[in-house]
C-alpha cells in the first residue's frame, strides 16, 4: 500500500467509470448450497459475515473520515467509537482499541469473517481467524498510513506527517529559549504517543546536547528502533567545551578539519553523532548549509563545477556520503538549504557515478517565506526528492497576531529577518482571520497550508510548550479549501533569500 493523501477514502473509482467500490471487495462464492461445494455456508451465517465486513468498513469510515452519524446495528462498535474516537487517539489508545476490538469479535464467533476475497489477498484467508486478523491489520495499517506515515520523496523511507524538530532541546548557553532534558523527554514522549515517529536534530544544536538528549529519550522511552526515524545534520563545527551560539571563523578558532563537507569531517561527524545519540546508525544524514556567498560565475569555472563549502570538491563529498551509507552508519542522505543549482550539481554527480543520491531537502519554507517555490521545488520534483521544510511556522510568527511576541521572538536573531518581507504582516493577518473563522489555532492553519503544498513530504515543527505541541499535532486533521489557500497566499511579496548561510 502506498502513501496516501489525507483526502483518501475507503472507496475507489472502478476504472474510469463513475462507479465507486470499497477498497476490499467481499467475495461471496463461499455462500450457498452444500450440493455445489462442500465448504460453502448457508444463508444465516452468510448474512452475519456480510454484516461483519460492513462493520470493518464502518470503522474505517468513522475513524479516518470522522463522519459522525453513520447508522450501525452492532452496538459494541458504537460504544468503542464513543470511548476511543472522540479525538485522534494516541498510539497507546490505538493499540488498546485494537486488542479490545479483536477480542470482542472473537468472542462473537458468528461475526467472524470467513473469507475476504480480492485478487491480492486470497492466500491470507484459509481460516476465519486469519480473515479476522487480516481485516483488523488492514484497518489499522491504513489508519497509520493515512495520518502518520508518508513516503519521503520517491524513496522507500516513511516518515510521520509531522517531524518533531529538536533544536529547542539543549543548553540555554546556546539559546535562551531552549528546554532542558527533563522537559524535552516529556515532549518527545507526547509526540511519539500521538503518532510522530520522526525526529530531526543536528550535531551543532546546543553543541551536541540536542543529539544527546534525543538519544537519552529514545532509550528511556524505549522507542522501537525499527519504527522511528532519526535525522541529524552536519557541516558546522561543534565545540567540545564552550557552546558556540553561531557560525564563527572556524579555522582561526582552532577548528581545523572540524567543519565543512570533507571526507574526514563527514566520517568524524557521523562517529560523534552516533556516540551522542547512542545509536548504531542514523536513518537520514543531512548536509547542513554552507557559509560562503561566492559568485556563481567563479564557482562554475572551478574543476568539477560546484563546491558546497567551496573548499571541498563535489566528488569527495558525494563519495564520502556514499561510503558512510555502505559502511552501515547511515541509511539515507539528504541536503539542507542551498541554491538549486548546487543541489542539482551534487545530485547529478551522485546519479551519474552510481553513488547514493539525496532523498530529501530540508529547506526554508512557510507562508511568509516562499522563495523556494521558484527554483528549488521544481528541481526537487525533477529528481523525486521530498521537501521537509524547516521553520514552517516562521519561528512562531505564524502562531500569533502581529502585535504579540514571545521569548523566542525577542531573543532569536533569525526572527528579525522576516521583517524584510513586505507582505509578512498581511499574510499573518489573514492566517489569524482564517483561524478565527474555522475556530482553530493560527499554527494549525499555517501547518495545514504546508501539508497542502505539492512536493512537501512533512514539515518539521518544534515548540517549547507541550500544549502548543498538541495543537500542532491536531493540525493533521485540518483541511483548507482551495479558496482559503489562495486567500492566504495572495499578500505574499518576493523577499531576500534567507537560510543559505
Amino acid at each position: 500500500m502506498t502513501a496516501a493523501s489525507p483526502n483518501r477514502t475507503p472507496y475507489v473509482r472502478l476504472g474510469n467509470a463513475g462507479l465507486k467500490v470499497s477498497r476490499i471487495i467481499l467475495g461471496t462464492m463461499q455462500y450457498g448450497n452444500l450440493t455445489w461445494q462442500p465448504w460453502v455456508m448457508g444463508e444465516e451465517k452468510a448474512i452475519k459475515h456480510v454484516e461483519a465486513a460492513y462493520v470493518a468498513l464502518f470503522f474505517w469510515h468513522r475513524q479516518i473520515l470522522k463522519i459522525p452519524d453513520i447508522p450501525c446495528s452492532v452496538m459494541w462498535t458504537e460504544n468503542l467509537w464513543i470511548e476511543n474516537m472522540r479525538t485522534s487517539p494516541s498510539k497507546t489508545a490505538r493499540q488498546d482499541m485494537y486488542i479490545r476490538i479483536s477480542s470482542d469479535i472473537q468472542r462473537q464467533s458468528d461475526l467472524l469473517i470467513s473469507t475476504i476475497c480480492s485478487n491480492n489477498i486470497e492466500h491470507h484467508v484459509h481460516t476465519e481467524e486469519n480473515a479476522l486478523w487480516y481485516v483488523l491489520h488492514i484497518f489499522f495499517e491504513t489508519w497509520l498510513e493515512l495520518w502518520h506515515a508518508v513516503r519521503l520523496g520517491n524513496s522507500g523511507l516513511k516518515v510521520s506527517k509531522i517531524i518533531l524538530g529538536t533544536m529547542q532541546y539543549g543548553d540555554t548557553r546556546w539559546q535562551e529559549w531552549v528546554l532542558d532534558e527533563k522537559e524535552a523527554i516529556k515532549h518527545i514522549k507526547a509526540a511519539y504517543e500521538a503518532g510522530i515517529q520522526s525526529f530531526d536534530t543536528a550535531n551543532v544544536y546546543s553543541g551536541g546536547e540536542s543529539e544527546r538528549i534525543l538519544g537519552v529519550a529514545i532509550k528511556e522511552l524505549q522507542l522501537p528502533r525499527d519504527e522511528i526515524v532519526v535525522m541529524t545534520k552536519l557541516f558546522h563545527a561543534v565545540a567540545t567545551e564552550n557552546i558556540v551560539s553561531k557560525q564563527k571563523q572556524y579555522d582561526q578558532e582552532g577548528f581545523v578539519n572540524q567543519h565543512g563537507l570533507s571526507r574526514k569531517h563527514i566520517f568524524e561527524s557521523v562517529k560523534h553523532s552516533l556516540e551522542r545519540l547512542q545509536l548504531d546508525y542514523i536513518d537520514l544524514l543531512q548536509c547542513k548549509r554552507t557559509s560562503s556567498q561566492r559568485p556563481i560565475s567563479e564557482v562554475l569555472t572551478q574543476r568539477q563545477g560546484h563546491r558546497f563549502d567551496y573548499n571541498t570538491p563535489i566528488e569527495e563529498t558525494m563519495q564520502a556520503l556514499h561510503d558512510v551509507v555502505k559502511a552501515g552508519y547511515v541509511r539515507y542522505i539528504g541536503m539542507s538549504s542551498c541554491w538549486a543549482y548546487q543541489f542539482h550539481a551534487m545530485q547529478n554527480y551522485a546519479i551519474s557515478h552510481n553513488l547514493t543520491p539525496f532523498i530529501s531537502m530540508q529547506n526554508h519554507h512557510s507562508l511568509i517565506y516562499r522563495e523556494e517555490e521558484r527554483e528549488m521545488f521544481p528541481t526537487l520534483k525533477h529528481f523525486g526528492v521530498g521537501a521537509i521544510p524547516w521553520s514552517p511556522l516562521a519561528r512562531g510568527l505564524l502562531t500569533r497576531p502581529v502585535s504579540e511576541t514571545s521569548k523566542r521572538g525577542t531573543t532569536d536573531f533569525f526572527v528579525n529577518q522576516y521583517s524584510n518581507g513586505r507582505g509578512t504582516a498581511d499574510v499573518i493577518g489573514r492566517v489569524e482571520e482564517v483561524a478565527k473563522k474555522k475556530g482553530i489555532k493560527m499554527a494549525q492553519v499555517a501547518l495545514a497550508w504546508s501539508f497542502a503544498k505539492d512536493g512537501v513530504s512533512a514539515p518539521i515543527v518544534g515548540t517549547t510548550s507541550l500544549e502548543n505541541l498538541k495543537d500542532l499535532i491536531e493540525a493533521i486533521d485540518v483541511k483548507l479549501t482551495d479558496e482559503e489557500i489562495k486567500y492566504l497566499e495572495e499578500p505574499y511579496q518576493p523577499t531576500n533569500v534567507m537560510g543559505h548561510y
